[in-house]
C-alpha cells in the first residue's frame, strides 16, 4: 500500500484541482499559482512535511525554517503579479552554443613503447591483476 494512485484516479483529481482554480481565482492576483499550495504556509505544514520525510527537526529549526519557507512564497506572489503577458516563454536565458573541439585524430604514443614501459603486458594489451577475485 503505497502513496501511488493508479493512473485511472488521477481523473478524479482534475476536478478538484479546477475547483481549487476557480476560488484562488476568486481571491485576486495575490493567489499563488500553484493550485496545490496554500498563500500562507504555517509551522504545522512545515512539521508535516518535515515528518513524511522523515527529518527530525528541533522547534528551532521549524520555526525558521517556516520562516524561510514563507518568505519564498512571498516571493513567488510577487513574481505572479508581474504581467508577463507579452513576455515570450524560454527555457535558457542565452543562446547555447557547443563548445567542443572537432573530433579530429591528434598524433598519440607509440603503443610498443608504452607497453614497454608497463609493469606487465600481453597480446598488445596492459596486463592487470583480476579484481573479481579470480585466481588465474
Amino acid at each position: 500500500p503505497g502513496t501511488c494512485r493508479p493512473v485511472s484516479s488521477l481523473a478524479r483529481i482534475r476536478p478538484r484541482t479546477s475547483r481549487i482554480r476557480a476560488q484562488q481565482a476568486d481571491r485576486g492576483p495575490r493567489a499563488v499559482s500553484s493550485p496545490l499550495v496554500s498563500v500562507h504556509i504555517t509551522r504545522a505544514d512545515v512539521a508535516k512535511v518535515a515528518k513524511l520525510a522523515r527529518l527530525d527537526m528541533s522547534e528551532a529549526d521549524l520555526d525558521r525554517y517556516t520562516e524561510q519557507l514563507a518568505k519564498m512564497l512571498d516571493h513567488f506572489e510577487d513574481i505572479d503579479a508581474l504581467d508577463l503577458s507579452g513576455v515570450e516563454p524560454m527555457s535558457q536565458p542565452f543562446p547555447l552554443v557547443n563548445v567542443m573541439r572537432p573530433d579530429v585524430e591528434q598524433p598519440t604514443l607509440d603503443r610498443d613503447e608504452v607497453l614497454a614501459m608497463a609493469p606487465a603486458a600481453e597480446q598488445h594489451r596492459f596486463r592487470v591483476p583480476p579484481i573479481l577475485g579470480i585466481d588465474l
